[in-house]
């Protein structure tokens, strides 16, 4: 019951952004942690974002300031699908490896 009782108390633990900085401009922000469910409404809104879209619904949703809120709004994808990919690649890199499972034995070393 352990295991359970730990990973369940999980859920109130909250989950601080990840400081980033853009490596083009130098330019500092955050990567939003994701809870699952938030992770799984993250996966809906890149699916079902209009042909050539993806990338740039994507980044759009996890650049946030220090306090979690969003940076850009869905009125700024258009936009951000201008930018050179690397702008945008090198954040969801961060984005994906930030949000990888823990194995058990990095965890027991952390």
């Amino acid at each position: 019951m352990a295991f359970k009782d730990k990973i369940l108390a999980l859920s109130s633990v909250a989950l601080a952004p990840i400081a980033y900085t853009d490596k083009t401009t130098g330019e500092k922000a955050f990567i939003k942690r994701m809870t699952l469910s938030e992770r799984e409404a993250y996966a809906r809104a890149v699916t079902n974002a209009p042909a050539g879209k993806s990338n740039a619904t994507g980044f759009a949703h996890i650049m946030v300031d220090q306090n979690g809120n969003r940076i850009f709004g869905d009125n700024d994808i258009d936009a951000i699908g201008n930018l050179p990919d690397n702008v945008v690649f090198d954040a969801l890199d961060v984005f994906n490896k930030g949000t990888e499972p823990t194995s058990i034995e990095q965890a027991e070393k952390n």
